[in-house]
């Protein structure tokens, strides 16, 4: 197990999530492409609130959060991660924030301390999704809230994904290296020009551990919880403009972000559990 988490922290180190480039245009970027998360953790959800985030890679979203909550504490396992993010925190004058390295299936923090624990795209890529989750549970205040972002199991753009993993692990072991992700996915990111594009094929394609999850599952891995609602979100189809520039001209783009809103319940590969404890 250790080896394993090992591994997942040299993968983000040196697949920071959100690329590089300047911190603002990043933040900016995301909040563009990922506007759902930013309409879920709003201001009537965290405000005057203490807050922690589980995974919370570069920062971009308790930056966000910091705007209303009294205090934010974000947690990631890659260290170079956490540098970005207090380097993007000093830039932005962000005071009530703060990042640490740390391990979200074993949190340093004492019993009952946060009103909101938020982990977004971050459990399905550890070694034990549901010790992370039971130590968000731990963490949390009584009657605190959790908001978890996770992968859905048994839709379009989650079967792709499972499909070009287990065709990209059958060529790596054919021919002894990583050719995927050494091979095609650096050759993809060496030719895209500076600025913000994202991570998404690094994080679903290029990640040591991935999986996803049924609404049954989610029922049994939230039990200890008193209150659980579930919704679904981004079936992916607007995410196709960040790799098909062409997509990109004003009615596609328009087109494309209606089928995204319109199909969320029947095609979103992302599931958002809100758990009150």
């Amino acid at each position: 197990m250790l080896e394993l988490k090992e591994g997942v922290a040299k993968f983000w180190n040196e697949n920071p999530c959100g690329g590089g480039g300047v911190y603002q245009d990043r933040l900016n970027w995301i909040k563009a492409t990922e506007g759902y998360i930013y309409e879920i953790l709003n201001e009537d959800l965290v405000k005057d609130k203490k807050c922690l985030e589980v995974g919370c890679g570069q920062g971009f979203v308790s930056i966000h959060v910091s705007d209303w909550a009294e205090e934010v504490i974000g947690i990631d396992i890659s260290s170079n991660s956490v540098s970005v993010a207090n380097e993007g925190k000093r830039k932005l004058n962000k005071k009530n924030v703060n990042f640490l390295t740390g391990d979200a299936e074993n949190l340093e923090f004492d019993n009952d301390l946060f009103d909101i624990v938020y982990s977004v795209g971050v459990l399905h890529h550890t070694p034990d999704t549901q010790k992370g989750i039971d130590e968000i549970y731990r963490v949390l205040k009584p009657e605190g809230t959790a908001m978890i972002m996770l992968y859905r199991k048994y839709c379009s753009k989650g079967m792709v994904t499972c499909l070009i993993r287990k065709i990209s692990s059958l060529i790596d072991m054919i021919s002894g290296k990583q050719f995927f992700i050494n091979g095609l996915l650096q050759r993809y990111y060496a030719k895209k020009p500076r600025g913000c594009h994202g991570t998404a094929l690094n994080e679903l394609f290029g990640c040591p551990i991935l999986r996803m999850y049924s609404k049954k599952e989610l029922l049994s891995m939230f039990q200890e919880f008193k209150e659980i609602k579930i919704t679904c979100h981004q079936p992916g189809f607007a995410r196709l403009k960040d790799f098909i520039p062409i997509l990109n001209c004003r009615w596609i783009s328009s087109f494309l972000d209606f089928i995204d809103r319109t199909t969320k319940n029947k095609f979103g590969f992302y599931w958002f559990i809100e758990a009150r404890k």
